[in-house]
């Protein structure tokens, strides 16, 4: 049966849709969002009509465009030396990233090319001493060289080998980049510090590859999939599922890591852009134009399924049919026509007001402070061997800009005189010795030998006395003090103690706080600061680290770096050649703004039109004989304003506003 009647909906308005209002919040917590009952408006009757709708069963889940990264760890526990490479350069596969304390390793490789000199000079004097026969046989003499020979090649073989070894071990004290790519993260970890095997310490990017990374989604989740896209840019995109291999899974949790789901973007034109918004869509299943009620209009009784339909004013039960249901509304495959009105509790009237289903932008802003930052920095340390190195005072101050060869420190030293002693004899008796071997004769090969020893105690000797007189510690390059070790008096440093920290002044960089991670690698920020004259500066820079997303808990930072144009670098190094900048560096001084989460040409629905119920949005599409039904759409996320629309809904649709 058909009926006229005046359609009457039910409205129940959410907060924010699940999963992608708010940035940082898992699509589990949104979904839990309360649901807020307005004040029914004009609650004159309870009917809704059986209308045909679009059924969907889906879900939404932000992301962001991500490259694919390497990170990069050691082996072996070791003490950091240096970080070659700061975040935004670009590396060559094979290229140094991080190098770390070598010196015992060294060591012992110039200990074993000495014991091969050594053995080597020994075999050639045996061999020229079998020149002079020594009253032996040929025979015998034949015997003796093969035999010194023989000896001489299984120890240079021994030695050789060792040697080899140890060059290998010395390579493994440097990390090298397994691509070509761009650094991305590194460790928070000061040289001179220690790290255990295994710590990442640095992220490598490939650009070319385009990866969506979003909150973890089980594998059977998209399994049971009939539709899997992104939406990027107003653009859908094809994507391709990378489960984690349990192993992997099992040790991020183990760790207290937070596993993300990646998929591949198919992205052939290369049209999109590292950092952007994403929206993953996992469409579980869609039913086109189904005949449908609200579920709470359907009852149960001994016999079946049933609703009171109403007319003429009277409410007649009415047996149907139910199929399919969305959480709000039920398909009826029997008992109903469209237009039919049906009893239902709660309803209230649509409101007067509409408007149309447009498209626009939909934008969200982020605006924070800016701080300075140098990622590249070095120690100056004790370089004093011989003797005790005691502080006197320093003659810089922290933030202040030194060039390399500036005294960063007096001292004195106690000189270890006992030890200079010994050393002065010992070159005299070499020198004595060496003189007599000239006067007697002496082959040349070891004269030479004996002035290359002499040459050795003399250089230690000099060392020694430099020390003993050394009253300045020295900036080795050019920066700007940011840390001074709390010395005073006489206090002793020991050899190689730090005891100034010295930041690399041309790797220089914003950092703004990233707390829910919204800002992404790659994104373009506005910078606006006040330069000396008090006058308000723009500049564009660039985000150049990346966030939470698939970096281990050692590389993730609160912080994300922007790589700074020019004219900023050049106001901030004028400003560091003034006397008195501790505050500049204390304090923000440049304000970061952009728009996040932009997505162009889509449609747009005021979120006062908008009913969220189970977890699905709806409109309610006002058609041209005046009926009113409800539509269900997936929405793409929502901001203060608006929801824009994935699926479901049309350009120019007339939808109610209340």
């Amino acid at each position: 049966m058909r009926k006229n009647g005046r359609q009457i909906i039910a409205v129940l308005m959410a907060g924010i849709m699940a999963t992608l209002s708010g940035c940082g919040n898992s699509a589990s917590e949104e979904a839990s969002a309360s649901i807020e009952l307005l004040e029914p408006v004009n609650a004159a009757s309870n009917t809704e009509l059986a209308a045909y709708r679009d059924f969907y069963d889906y879900k939404v889940v932000a992301g962001t465009v991500y490259p694919y990264v390497q990170e990069y760890s050691f082996d072996q526990g070791v003490v950091l030396t240096a970080y070659e490479n700061a975040p935004g350069e670009t590396v060559e596969k094979g290229s140094v990233l991080v190098k770390a304390d070598d010196t015992s390793v060294q060591q012992q490789i110039d200990a074993m090319e000495k014991n091969i000199e050594k053995l080597t000079q020994s075999y050639e004097d045996t061999q020229d001493s079998f020149a002079t026969g020594n009253g032996q046989s040929q025979e015998e003499l034949e015997l003796a060289k093969r035999h010194s020979e023989e000896l001489y090649q299984l120890d240079l073989e021994y030695n050789s080998s060792c040697l080899e070894r140890l060059k290998q071990k010395q390579v493994s004290y440097q990390l090298t980049s397994g691509m070509s790519g761009t650094i991305v993260s590194t460790g928070a970890y000061m040289p001179g510090t220690y790290v255990e095997a295994g710590t990442p310490l640095v992220a490598v990017a490939d650009d070319s590859q385009k990866l969506l990374k979003c909150e973890y989604i089980n594998k059977t989740d998209v399994a049971k999939c009939e539709d899997l896209y992104a939406f990027i840019q107003g653009k859908r995109y094809e994507v391709t599922y990378q489960p984690y291999e349990q192993a992997a899974y099992d040790k991020i949790i183990a760790e207290g890591n937070v596993a993300y789901s990646t998929f591949v973007i198919d992205d052939p034109g290369n049209e999109i852009k590292q950092g952007e918004f994403a929206v993953l869509t996992l469409v579980y299943s869609r039913m086109k134009q189904v005949l449908s009620i609200p579920k709470n209009a359907v009852h149960e009784d001994a016999t079946g399924s049933y609703v009171y339909c109403v007319v003429n004013g009277v409410n007649e039960y009415t047996k149907v049919k139910t199929g399919a249901n969305d959480g709000t509304y039920i398909e009826v495959t029997e008992g109903l026509e469209a237009g039919d009105p049906v009893l239902i509790a709660d309803s209230v009237n649509a409101g007067a007001g509409t408007t149309e289903v447009t498209r626009g932008d939909f934008t969200s802003a982020f605006e924070g402070k800016g701080f300075i930052a140098y990622p590249l920095s070095y120690y100056v340390t004790n370089p004093i061997e011989y003797g005790t190195a005691c502080f006197t005072e320093y003659t810089v101050d922290v933030f202040q800009k030194v060039q390399a060869g500036d005294v960063i420190a007096c001292i004195h030293v106690k000189a270890d005189n006992a030890a200079i002693l010994e050393e002065k004899l010992q070159l005299q008796r070499a020198q004595e010795r060496l003189q007599d071997m000239i006067d007697a004769g002496e082959e040349a090969k070891v004269i030479s030998r004996k002035k290359e020893y002499v040459e050795e105690l003399k250089e230690s000797l000099s060392q020694m006395q430099a020390d003993s007189e050394t009253t300045e510690i020295r900036a080795g390059e050019s920066g700007i003090v940011f840390w001074l070790e709390d010395l005073s008096g006489e206090d002793e440093i020991r050899n190689g103690a730090p005891i100034a920290m010295i930041a690399n002044g041309s790797q220089c960089f914003l950092t703004v706080k990233n707390e829910n991670q919204q800002l992404n690698y790659g994104n373009k920020v506005s910078i606006e600061y006040m330069d000396q004259n008090r006058k308000t500066q723009h500049a564009e820079g660039t985000i150049v680290t990346i966030g939470a997303a698939g970096l281990s808990s050692d590389l993730k930072r609160e912080e994300a770096y922007i790589r700074i144009p020019e004219a900023v670098a050049d106001y901030i190094q004028d400003r560091v050649a003034e006397e008195n900048i501790a505050d500049f560096f204390k304090q923000p001084q440049f304000n970061i703004k952009t728009e996040i989460r932009t997505v162009s040409d889509v449609l747009l629905v005021p979120k006062k039109a908008v009913t969220v119920l189970n977890g699905k949005t709806y409109v309610y599409v006002k058609h041209d004989d005046g009926t009113i039904t409800t539509q269900n759409f997936i929405a793409g996320g929502s901001n203060e304003t608006d929801y824009w629309v994935l699926e479901g809904l049309e350009e120019g649709m007339t939808i109610c506003l209340e």
